[in-house]
C-alpha cells in the first residue's frame, strides 16, 4: 500500500509532470489548497 501512486505525501517530481498539474488543479477546485484532492 505504501508505495502505490495515490500516497500524496511522495517528494514532489515522483509523479510525472501532468500528474503534478491535474492534482494541481484539483487541490486548487476543492478550495482548501491543503495538497490533498478531497
Amino acid at each position: 500500500m505504501a508505495d502505490s501512486v495515490f500516497t500524496f505525501w511522495e517528494p514532489e517530481g515522483h509523479f510525472p509532470p501532468d500528474w503534478q498539474d491535474a492534482f494541481r488543479r484539483l487541490d486548487e477546485a476543492d478550495g482548501d489548497h491543503d495538497g490533498r484532492t478531497d
